[in-house]
């Protein structure tokens, strides 16, 4: 199974051609400051964007779980094969509620040293027995760091000459970094809602009983 930080990228480059996923340098809350929401622990599975599982297509599971010694850190764990050898992938991930709104900052790169971290910052709903991810959004967060709304680091695509010209003036990033401090970023995100989040594509998982 790839890793659920792996599989959120990805699904997030499918549905914004052309941009970049914001990242962070930090989390919204760390592992003295984050909460748990137990409504996230228990066992899930992978479903395409829109909610139905992939025809043909083993749906890929995993846990969501305390981090043992660590009480206000959540983990994502995955099993799979390499080779005839048995692989756990492990993701961290902080819970934040800010307002109405609950959050997820997934660490998108756990192997590198801790000074390359990076995270995913989420807006999430837990529906009956559905978990819906939202990405932040590319067009959103560049600009307000451009701005000076938020600290950060982007780096532009050049304009696509061949485009329409509505399309040559919207901006695309080959890179967005957001370098606010966790109350920086809390402070902008704790006004906004869901602006800064694509709310029409997301990733989903159901709930399901272990085996």
């Amino acid at each position: 199974m790839r890793r659920v930080a792996q599989l959120l990228t990805l699904a997030a480059v499918a549905t914004c051609a052309g941009c970049s996923l914001p990242v962070s340098v930090h989390p919204l809350t760390d592992q003295a400051t984050s909460t748990i929401d137990e409504r996230l622990i228990g066992h899930w599975e992978t479903l395409k964007l829109g909610g139905e599982i992939d025809a043909g297509k083993d749906p890929q599971r995993f846990v969501i779980g305390r981090v043992q010694d660590k009480a206000k850190v959540l983990e994502m764990v995955g099993l799979e094969l390499d080779g005839d050898t048995v692989k756990v992938n492990r993701t961290p991930a902080f819970a934040t509620k800010l307002g109405d709104e609950c959050y997820l900052s997934i660490l998108n790169n756990p192997e590198e040293p801790k000074e390359k971290h990076v995270y995913l910052i989420q807006l999430y709903r837990v529906e009956d027995d559905r978990l819906k991810l939202f990405f932040m959004r590319p067009d959103v967060i560049g600009p307000a760091i451009e701005r000076g709304d938020l600290a950060g680091e982007v780096v532009r695509e050049p304009p696509d000459e061949s485009a329409p010209p509505p399309e040559q003036v919207k901006p695309k990033y080959k890179s967005i970094k957001i370098t606010a401090s966790s109350k920086e970023l809390a402070a902008y995100l704790t006004p906004r809602g869901t602006l800064p989040f694509h709310t029409q594509e997301f990733f989903q998982f159901r709930r399901v009983e272990p085996n």
